[in-house]
């Protein structure tokens, strides 16, 4: 007869049993899953800025325009009850005039309507100084007749300013020592708390004017978020999102806004500063929503191409996410994130990036907004449509031609005598 033997640790669950005290163990909750929506440098951008494509071989759609981006973003918001919009700033500055001509007032307006939450401030954000930027997101007149429109706030004659975020970790106003705006945003998603923190470039100081950025001092970008870590961590955060307004662009770019190289570059085509500072992040970063360059990429798991499918590395040698939408509210990045209920952390990062179109039938743009921009464009008009010249010939575009281009002769007309 054969004898099996039991360990002792075999033998008391056997025990157990026969006693009636096992119980099945209890089952695994279900991932909570959120969609996050992206973008960035907006600049404004009110009405659509032209076609695009998801490639140069693509053929390039209607893109943009508030109207389609508001509802874009409600389409994608469909069906998922936990959502984030999220932005990596330049949302305002170097704006269309339909924006520009109301202080970029309508722009927070819009932006107010397609329900974003948090965004990082950039360098346009500062073209007007600090106090310009409070008001926008506090709202409040100012004394030029321009102002205080109102079509996209609450009434005629007021400026509600924004309803989402701007955060800025790395901005500090050098009198105080505070960060000119809150440094992070948490938003809880079925209990699970996820943060977001916000800053721009450390070097905007040289690529904005003087007195938009006197008395803020701009610090390291990875040493801010570095920081801040443990500070979420005592608070019970463990799912982290980075939106920085820095970024990067793909070398022999193919316009692929799916794309990317994990070695991506700068424009001169040294290594980018966004791959510097992912480089140099803690390992509680899950996502970096990275911005500034106005490319599109997406360096995840989900890049096109298996050799490029990664993120781009942090202190630590993990791959993490990086993602960016291009500009002028053309892209949004959709992403879907998966949080441990347990533990708390994300443990799936999903993103793809998708045109916002606005020649598909089944996402017809935002009444609302449409209403909003055409309000706008109809008061910007005597400006926008009054005629200071005409070219006398076709003026070519490409950038090739730029230094054998011949000046164009310009014609005057009867108005401008």
């Amino acid at each position: 007869m054969r004898t099996t033997t039991l360990g002792p640790l075999a033998a008391a669950f056997t025990l157990l049993a026969i006693a009636g005290c096992v119980t099945a163990p209890a089952p695994v909750a279900a991932p909570v899953s959120v969609k996050l929506i992206a973008f960035n440098d907006f600049h404004g951008n009110l009405q659509s800025p032209g076609r695009f494509g998801e490639n140069v071989r693509a053929q390039k759609r209607p893109v943009g325009g508030a109207d389609a981006l508001a509802a874009w973003v409600a389409h994608l918001e469909a069906g998922h009850p936990n959502h984030v919009v999220v932005g990596g700033g330049d949302f305002v500055g170097a704006s269309p005039l339909v924006s520009a001509l109301f202080f970029d007032e309508p722009a927070v307006e819009v932006l107010d309507h397609v329900g974003v939450d948090f965004t990082s401030v950039g360098n346009h954000e500062f073209d007007k100084g600090a106090a310009e930027l409070l008001r926008l997101q506090q709202g409040g007149c100012r004394p030029e007749p321009n102002s205080c429109k109102g079509l996209g706030s609450k009434m005629p004659g007021h400026f509600d300013g924004a309803r989402f975020q701007w955060l800025s970790a790395n901005v500090v106003d050098s009198a105080s020592g505070r960060t000119l705006l809150p440094p992070y945003g948490i938003k809880v998603f079925d209990g699970i708390p996820v943060a977001f923190i916000g800053m721009t470039l450390q070097g905007t100081p040289g690529i904005v004017t003087p007195s938009g950025v006197a008395g803020l001092a701009f610090r390291d970008e990875a040493d801010t978020v570095n920081a801040l870590v443990p500070q979420l961590r005592a608070q019970g955060v463990e799912a982290i999102v980075v939106l920085v307004h820095q970024g990067g662009v793909q070398p022999g770019d193919t316009g692929d806004i799916n794309g990317c190289d994990q070695a991506l570059r700068n424009a001169d085509g040294s290594e980018s500063d966004i791959g510097k500072i992912v480089r140099r992040l803690d390992d509680a970063v899950d996502l970096v929503v990275s911005a500034h360059t106005h490319a599109a990429y997406n360096c995840s798991a989900n890049a096109v191409g298996a050799a490029r499918a990664t993120g781009l590395p942090n202190a630590a040698g993990r791959q993490v996410p990086v993602t960016s939408a291009a500009s002028y509210g053309r892209v949004l990045t959709d992403v879907d994130l998966q949080l441990d209920p347990r533990t708390h952390d994300v443990v799936r990062v999903s993103p793809v990036n998708r045109l916002v179109v606005r020649d598909d039938p089944s996402v017809p743009v935002d009444p609302a907004v449409r209403d909003i921009v055409q309000g706008y464009a109809t008061l910007a008009a005597p400006v926008t449509e009054h005629v200071l010249g005409l070219l006398a010939q076709p003026l070519p575009t490409s950038p090739t031609t730029a230094a054998r281009r011949p000046r164009a002769a310009w014609s005057r007309t009867p108005s401008c005598a």
